[in-house]
C-alpha cells in the first residue's frame, strides 16, 4: 500500500510541474492565479515527498520550476554565510563610469572569462589567465572578437543557435535588441555585425536595460528576462535633448520639474552642473567623446542620458 501512495504522489507532482511550465511558457493577465495554485500544490506535495524519496529525485522532477516555487533541496543554502565585498579583485581596476560585465568560458579553457561594456566607450575582454579555482585575469584588450564599440547598455551571452559556442544579445537605449552570432567556434570567438531584433522582442524603455538568459522553463534552450530600471519616472517625463550627437550647443525639451543637471564624463569625473531649469548647454570648447547627463529631481528621483560630442 505504501508503494502505491508513493506512486500515486509522485504522479500528481509530475503533472503538477508539467501543467505550471506550460501556464509560464503562456503566461498573461489571468493566469496567475492558476500559477500560484500550482505553486502551492507543488510545495505541499514536494514536503509529503521529501519524507519518502531521495532528495535527488525531487531535484530532477522539479527542476527549474524550483525557482518559481520558492524551493529549495540544499541543506547549506541557508546556511551560507558571505565575506565583506573587496574592491577590484582579481587585479581587475577600471576607470570609466559604467562597467557592465558579462562572464563566459569565451576560450573553452574551462574558467570564466569577461567581456566588459563601457557604454559607447568600448568593449574591453579580460582572459582568465588562471583558473577555476584561482582567477587571475590579463589585461583588457579592446574590441577583441570583432566586437567593436557597442552603443547599448549591457550584454549578456548564450549559446542561442545550438553550435556549442557563445552569442552575444544586447540591449539599446530605445528599448531594442540586437544579436551577434558567433560565427567562430567556442575556443575562437568571432562575432558577426549586429542584427538588430531578429527574434521580435519588443519592449518600451529608454533608460538602461539588463538582459540575461537563462533556462527558466527547463525545455531546452535560453529565455530572455529584461530587467530596466527607473522606468516609472521615465513614463511620467518626456525629455528631448539634440542635436545627438551634438557639437556646440545642446537643447533641453522636458516636462519634468528638475532640481539640478549634471554632466560626467566617462570616468565618472562631474564636469558641470546646472540648475534643474536649464535649456542650453553650451559644449563647443569640451573634448570630443561620450558624456552622461544626470536630471534629478527634488525627491532624489533622477533620469540619465548620453550623449556624444563631436
Amino acid at each position: 500500500m505504501k508503494q502505491i501512495f508513493h506512486a500515486r504522489k509522485k504522479r500528481q507532482l509530475r503533472f503538477l510541474v508539467k501543467k505550471l511550465k506550460r501556464l509560464i511558457k503562456n503566461a498573461n493577465e489571468n493566469t496567475q492565479t492558476q500559477i500560484n495554485y500550482l505553486v502551492k500544490q507543488i510545495r505541499i506535495r514536494t514536503k509529503e515527498l521529501s519524507k519518502l524519496v531521495a532528495t535527488s529525485y525531487l531535484k530532477k522532477v522539479v527542476g527549474s520550476v524550483a525557482l518559481v516555487a520558492g524551493l529549495s533541496f540544499s541543506t547549506q543554502v541557508s546556511a551560507q554565510t558571505f565575506e565583506a565585498p573587496v574592491d577590484n579583485p582579481f587585479g581587475l581596476n577600471t576607470t570609466t563610469y559604467y562597467n557592465l560585465p558579462a562572464f563566459a568560458d569565451m576560450d573553452n579553457d574551462g574558467d570564466m572569462d569577461i567581456i566588459m561594456s563601457h557604454i559607447g566607450v568600448s568593449i574591453d575582454y579580460y582572459e582568465n589567465v588562471g583558473d577555476v579555482n584561482a582567477p587571475s585575469f590579463a589585461a583588457p584588450v579592446e574590441g577583441a572578437f570583432g566586437i567593436g564599440i557597442i552603443d547599448t547598455d549591457v550584454m549578456t551571452l548564450g549559446d542561442l543557435d545550438g553550435d556549442g559556442d557563445f552569442d552575444l544579445i544586447a540591449t539599446t537605449y530605445g528599448g531594442g535588441v540586437s544579436f551577434r552570432e558567433n560565427t567562430g567556434d567556442a575556443s575562437s570567438p568571432q562575432f558577426a555585425a549586429p542584427v538588430a531584433d531578429p527574434f521580435g522582442i519588443s519592449f518600451i524603455s529608454n533608460y538602461v536595460n539588463f538582459p540575461s538568459l537563462v533556462d527558466i522553463d527547463a525545455d531546452g534552450d535560453l529565455d530572455l528576462f529584461i530587467g530596466a530600471s527607473n522606468k516609472n519616472l521615465e513614463d511620467k517625463v518626456q525629455l528631448d535633448l539634440s542635436p545627438n550627437p551634438v557639437q556646440n550647443e545642446l537643447t533641453i525639451k522636458t516636462d519634468g520639474d528638475f532640481d539640478r543637471i549634471e554632466i560626467f564624463n566617462t570616468t565618472g569625473q562631474l564636469i558641470k552642473a546646472y540648475s534643474g531649469r536649464e535649456t542650453l548647454v553650451q559644449l563647443g570648447t569640451w573634448n570630443s567623446g561620450v558624456y552622461l547627463i544626470r536630471f534629478i529631481d527634488q525627491e532624489g528621483n533622477f533620469l540619465t542620458r548620453k550623449i556624444r560630442k563631436e
